[in-house]
C-alpha cells in the first residue's frame, strides 16, 4: 500500500506519538484520491460529469413546455447538491481524522492507555480504512445531496403553486 500511494511517505513511517497527524493526514488523502487508481478515477470522473449533462439535458428537451422550467430548476439544483455534498463529504472526513481520530490515538500513546507500546503500533490499518471512507464517503453523499436538491425544487414549485399535477390538464396551468 504505501509503494501504491507516494514514494515520499510510509505507511510503517507514520508517528502518532510524537507528531499528532499531519502525515498521516496526508496518506489519507492520497488514499482517499484513489490510491492505486488514482489515473483510472481521474479519467471516469469527467465522463460520469458528462454522462450526468446529457441526461439531465435530455430530461429538460423531453419535458412539456409547461414543465421545462420546473425539470431545468430540478436538474440544476440536483447537480449542485451534488457536487456540493460530495465536497462537504470529504471535508467532513478530513476534518474528523486531523481533530477527532488522530488526536485520540496520540493522546492514547501518550498516556500509554493502550495494551500495545508506542514503538510497535502500527497505524496502518487505521489510515487505510480512513482512505477507503474518504473514497466512499463522496459517492453517498452525491446521491443526498442530488436527492435534497430535488426536493427543494419541487417543494419550491410546489409551494409556488406552479407545479404541474398528473391529474391535472395542461391547459390549465
Amino acid at each position: 500500500w504505501s509503494a501504491a500511494i507516494d514514494k515520499r511517505y510510509s505507511l510503517t513511517g507514520v508517528d502518532l506519538y510524537r507528531n499528532k497527524g499531519g502525515v498521516a493526514l496526508k496518506l489519507v488523502k492520497l488514499l482517499g484520491h484513489g490510491g492505486p487508481m488514482r489515473g483510472f478515477l481521474k479519467d471516469v470522473q469527467p465522463f460520469t460529469r458528462t454522462i450526468r449533462i446529457v441526461v439531465a439535458t435530455w430530461r429538460w428537451i423531453e419535458a412539456a413546455p409547461c414543465r421545462r422550467l420546473e425539470v431545468g430548476m430540478e436538474e440544476l439544483s440536483a447537480f449542485v447538491g451534488n457536487r456540493c455534498s460530495r465536497i462537504l463529504s470529504r471535508l467532513c472526513v478530513d476534518a474528523l481524522c486531523y481533530y477527532v481520530i488522530f488526536p485520540i490515538i496520540h493522546w492514547l500513546l501518550r498516556k500509554d492507555v493502550l495494551w500495545f507500546h508506542r514503538d510497535t503500533y502500527n497505524p496502518a490499518p487505521i489510515i487505510i480504512a480512513l482512505g477507503v471512507l474518504r473514497a466512499i464517503a463522496p459517492y453517498g453523499a452525491s446521491f443526498q445531496g442530488s436527492r435534497l436538491g430535488r426536493v427543494f425544487s419541487r417543494g419550491l414549485f410546489n409551494n409556488a403553486d406552479h407545479r404541474w399535477r398528473p391529474v391535472q390538464r395542461i391547459q390549465e396551468l
